[in-house]
Parts: C-alpha cells; sequence; structure tokens
C-alpha cells in the first residue's frame, strides 16, 4: 500500500513539473519574441542625426543631406567650427 501512495506522490509531481516547465517555456518564448522584435525595430530605425566632415567636397555634402531630407521631414542644418570651444 505504501509503494503504491509514494508511487502516486511521484507521478503527481512529476504532472506538476511538466505543467511548470510548459508554462515556463510558453513565457520564455513570448519574452524572445518581443526581444527579438525590439532588435528588429531598433536595428531598421534611421538615424536622427548625421555628422558630416567639412574636408568633402560639396557635392558630397549636398547628397547626403539630400538623402536626408528625404527620410526625415524636419531638417536643420547647423555649421560649426571644431576649433571653437563651446
Amino acid at each position: 500500500m505504501e509503494s503504491i501512495l509514494l508511487i502516486g506522490i511521484i507521478i503527481f509531481i512529476m504532472a506538476v513539473g511538466f505543467y511548470v516547465s510548459g508554462k515556463a517555456d510558453c513565457f520564455m518564448e513570448e519574452e524572445e519574441t518581443e526581444k527579438k522584435s525590439k532588435e528588429v525595430e531598433c536595428e531598421f530605425r534611421e538615424p536622427a542625426c548625421v555628422v558630416i566632415s567639412g574636408d568633402k567636397p560639396l557635392m558630397e555634402i549636398d547628397a547626403e543631406i539630400a538623402e536626408f531630407r528625404r527620410k526625415h521631414k524636419h531638417v536643420q542644418v547647423i555649421l560649426r567650427d571644431e576649433s571653437m570651444q563651446e
């Protein structure tokens, strides 16, 4: 009789363990999918600003500004001298 009770308890514990591990797997999959979607979102986000060095030819600078303006609505161009301290 004791062995039947022991076997029943072990089967019950195993069933609860399988149930809990199934729920944990579902939770982990949801978290991983959410994390991947955030990574993809960050990966494809366009830069909000571009730094163009002054030693480039004017045609390259103009092309970069035109490309940035094509992707963004509100563009502001700021020119500053690197040698000046702010």
